[in-house]
């Protein structure tokens, strides 16, 4: 049980500033403290405005203060006379949280949010619940604050604003958040870099002259991604390509995975601009020429469905409601959409979104430590499943082995650091326990996929990923779910 000298304690030094606010409130006989800032406008961020509501809920009587707008505190004063401060305001009801929320919130009422919604309807705009802040705002995140009508309404008006605007000029898009019509490119070189997304257009290329090359165009772009990080090569249409061509020049590897990778992620990038399936490519692994698609329902097939997460609504859940929903990751934002839609997640109850657990496919399992994943959010889990997209099976038998350690994996971040590491790691199926690991081996050090030759090495120097099992066991509905113990 902490007195209140204590909950003042730990603040002091923010009391005696005065910049930040701190909140006062009992539970009970114990007393507690937290800070907050505001925001540039003097008004609460939607999570302090939740943290206070709770809070004020705890102890209506909570009061929340500041060193240098608020009477009976100072800076020049010591821990005792900060204490006596705090606690005239609380026996006072000076300052008190309600108070404080209703003159720092900044939230419309529903009357108000259902009339500026009628009126953004009513000009053919989307709408958002979402108070807008400069810079605080992502088009690309669903939160909850719009309807999935209004956010597909919205990438459809910013597909049309952002199309056609590529002249024969230099050309640098940000395909994250630019679209184009490649139908409407003849001939011209493009460079991409898959991870940042940035496309450079060449100049326009006429039978009248070639303008410099992609080193110099590269140059020209100002693209801040090195020169090699970029797939390279040609687009256009004519008379003998009339649904476009994509060469990739230099050609693309089918032997290098990464490189593999990064021209499937092109392919797919050309695919969102206007690229159909009879769009040839050209230069792709041991192909000479084929159509797009050949490649992408490849692709599609190889890499289906990595592991699903079952979303459920925790108010119906506590009820005993069944509500929950199954959703293959990875998933478009369409998909989501409708996940959240279908168990009652909408702009007013985000906090009641919860992810209740996951289950793979039974021929691909997949060790994620369940805890971590039920924890993780949505746009994390998203990114990985789309990293264990381009593994391939040897890679993911490591990851599984990885993930299984005593001393695994801390958090998905780390398995998504993974996916870009594997060289780095090395399976021996044939190992269970260091018992189990030979004395000497012929490996070099540093050990990994790039150096197996040379001299032996200890088994104490090596980082050993033995090989695990996934128990994986069914629900009533046939799902695997992911339980992993050790082999």
């Amino acid at each position: 049980m902490a007195s209140l000298r204590e909950a003042v304690t730990y603040y002091q030094d923010e009391l005696r500033a005065g910049i930040a606010w701190i909140a006062f409130w009992r539970e009970g006989r114990s007393w507690n403290s937290d800070y907050l800032y505001l925001e540039m406008d003097d008004t609460l961020t939607p999570e302090d405005r939740g943290r206070l509501q709770e809070i004020q809920h705890t102890d209506p009587a909570a009061v929340v203060l500041n060193g240098y707008y608020c009477g009976y505190l100072g800076e020049d004063m010591n821990l005792a006379e900060l204490t006596a401060g705090v606690r005239r305001h609380y026996e006072n009801g000076y300052n008190n949280i309600a108070d404080f929320i209703e003159a720092h919130d900044n939230a419309l009422s529903p009357e108000q949010i259902e009339e500026a919604r009628e009126a953004a309807h009513a000009a053919g705009l989307p709408f958002s619940e979402k108070p807008y802040r400069d810079g605080d705002f992502d088009p690309y995140v669903f939160d909850g604050s719009m309807s999935a009508e209004d956010y597909e309404l919205m990438h459809r008006m910013m597909k049309e604003e952002r199309s056609g605007f590529i002249t024969d000029d230099l050309t640098r898009i940000d395909t994250r958040s630019g679209a184009f019509d490649m139908q409407e490119i003849e001939n011209r070189r493009f460079m991409y870099q898959p991870q940042t997304g940035t496309l450079i257009l060449g100049r326009q290329y006429h039978k009248s002259g070639m303008y410099g090359s992609h080193a110099e165009e590269h140059a020209d772009s100002g693209a801040s991604e090195p020169y090699d990080s970029f797939i390279r090569g040609w687009i256009g249409t004519g008379k003998e390509y009339p649904h476009g061509i994509i060469h990739f020049a230099p050609n693309i590897d089918s032997h290098f995975a990464e490189q593999l990778d990064k021209g499937f992620s092109t392919l797919e990038m050309f695919a969102e601009n206007g690229a159909v399936s009879d769009t040839v490519i050209r230069g792709f692994g041991d192909v000479w020429e084929q159509p797009l698609s050949n490649l992408l329902p490849e692709r599609s097939e190889r890499l289906s469905e990595v592991f699903s997460i079952l979303i459920d609504n925790r108010s119906r859940f506590e009820a005993g409601e069944l509500s929950s929903a199954w959703l293959s990751m990875p998933a478009t934002a369409e998909q989501l959409h409708a996940a959240m839609q279908s168990v009652g997640i909408t702009a007013d109850n985000p906090q009641d979104f919860f992810i209740n657990g996951y289950s793979y496919p039974l021929d691909k399992p997949l060790a994620l430590p369940y805890d971590m994943v039920c924890a993780a959010g949505i746009d994390e889990l998203n990114f990985l499943a789309a990293r264990l997209e381009a593994l391939a099976p040897a890679d993911l038998d490591e990851l599984n082995a990885a993930a299984q350690r005593k001393k695994g994996f801390e958090n998905i971040g780390q398995i998504i650091d993974f996916t870009y590491n594997t060289d780095f790691f090395v399976h021996i199926p044939e190992v269970q326990t260091v018992r189990d690991f030979p004395a000497q081996i012929p490996f070099s050090l540093p050990l990994t996929k790039r150096s197996l030759q040379a001299p032996a090495m200890t088994r104490r120097s090596l980082p050993l990923i033995a090989s695990l099992t996934a128990r994986p066991t069914t629900t009533r509905d046939g799902r695997t779910l992911a339980t992993a113990t050790e082999a």
